[in-house]
């Protein structure tokens, strides 16, 4: 598929309600995932009080729809479903798939095989419609807006995630986890229902994927500069995992307080992607990258201000600082993964980078954190992830970034 083909369906598609229609399905997204984990925290440690390490073995087992997440997403590139198109048929049947799972998971009251299936149904369904969501902002976004997309994504997720865990656990003691787990099924429906709102292109042959396809994208050295990239870069991101511990047990809050301070961290993030993702559309990734590197680990710098005793509203001001720079660093990655992603193999391409970047963020990050914490202690530990970001700024102009000052002297020349 040529260049050119591919710039004309995504400006013959582009609507300024696209972000407004992912923003609205990153909502949901956030909400849902995060009620959706405290009711699974909840039941299995203060109903069933499963060992850790039951707990540890589940958290894999569960996640197995999301190892397999570039394969649902190879599936809607290659297999449409003639007239009815080839994204949107598969977020019909994810949202659909989320009927007989809820409704399954609100009338379990014991661990075992039937509550592992209905969740492991409930992941499946969202790999499959977000996945797929992934793919249809790649068909239909430009160069010139994917910054704005992406900042619309990751921080409306942010809003979302900061409103879900607070409603759910009100909903949960107010009238029961019932109510509290249909509520988390209309959710998940009202996601799937948004992703619908983004018009699809039509399916053309050119536009479906074959080996040829395959050969040429997996041909260029930027896609595997791309995968090393995006694997190095956001190990940096690897910290994520530790703000909630670090203010626990290295502050001393709440955990009523700790949910105060993610939700003014997530507001933050939500900042940070909208202003950075527009930049990006500006001046392009690399250039905000760069910028945000030194920023992230100033702000990151305020981490070490943080003590027992700290007033409430430093806690908050140091929150929301770092949800602005982790959000300013997450969306550029994002979008140089969908620069990466070719509208004719966006569905798998975006997938496994993705599942890069979170092996990154959540394996090699949290691990080398992990590693140094017992010797440096937090926060001293989070700084062993800075080669991480060095590296990975190293790796950037191998990924061939799109480059809006030479799109503007293309157009004039």
């Amino acid at each position: 598929m040529t260049e050119d083909v591919v710039k004309d369906i995504r400006w013959n598609y582009w609507r300024p309600s696209i972000p407004v229609f992912v923003g609205l399905f990153y909502v949901f997204q956030g909400l849902y995932l995060t009620a959706l984990s405290v009711y699974q925290s909840v039941f299995m440690t203060n109903v069933w009080g499963l060992p850790y390490g039951t707990i540890a073995w589940l958290s894999a087992v569960l996640l197995i729809p999301g190892y397999l997440k570039s394969f649902t997403g190879l599936l809607s590139d290659r297999v449409p479903w003639m007239r009815l198109g080839r994204r949107r048929p598969y977020i019909i049947v994810g949202g659909l798939a989320y009927i007989p799972c809820f409704m399954l998971l609100a009338s379990i009251t014991e661990f075992g095989l039937p509550w592992i299936a209905a969740i492991i149904l409930a992941t499946w369904a969202w790999v499959l419609v977000d996945g797929t969501l992934d793919a249809l902002t790649v068909d239909v976004t430009p160069p010139e807006k994917m910054g704005l997309v992406q900042g619309a994504a990751w921080g409306c997720r942010g809003v979302g995630a900061a409103i879900g865990s607070m409603v759910i656990t009100m909903v949960a003691l107010q009238y029961g986890w019932t109510t509290a787990i249909y509520i988390i099924g209309a959710i998940a429906i009202l996601m799937a229902v948004s992703g619908l709102l983004i018009k699809e292109p039509p399916v053309r042959q050119e536009t479906l994927p074959n080996v040829k396809d395959f050969k040429e994208v997996f041909s260029k050295s930027s896609t595997w500069a791309g995968f090393v990239y995006t694997m190095i870069y956001f190990a940096s991101a690897g910290m994520m995992w530790f703000f909630g511990p670090f203010l626990l047990r290295n502050v001393g809050i709440s955990i009523a307080d700790l949910g105060i301070a993610m939700a003014v961290m997530q507001i933050g993030n939500f900042v940070g992607c909208m202003i950075v993702g527009r930049a990006s559309d500006k001046v392009g990734a690399k250039k905000t990258s760069y910028v945000m590197s030194i920023l992230f680990w100033c702000g990151l710098a305020f981490w070490m201000t943080l003590t027992p005793g700290a007033s409430w509203a430093w806690i908050l001001a140091v929150s929301a600082i770092y949800g602005l720079v982790s959000g300013g660093l997450t969306t550029p990655l994002l979008r140089i993964i969908m620069e990466l992603s070719p509208p004719v193999l966006g569905g798998f391409m975006f997938a496994t980078y993705a599942s890069t970047a979170n092996f990154g963020a959540g394996t090699i990050g949290a691990l080398t954190i992990g590693y140094f914490a017992p010797m440096l202690g937090l926060p001293m530990a989070i700084y062993s992830l800075i080669p991480y970001t060095i590296v990975g700024c190293i790796l950037l102009p191998f990924t061939r970034p799109w480059d809006p000052s030479k799109e503007t002297s293309a157009k004039t020349s």
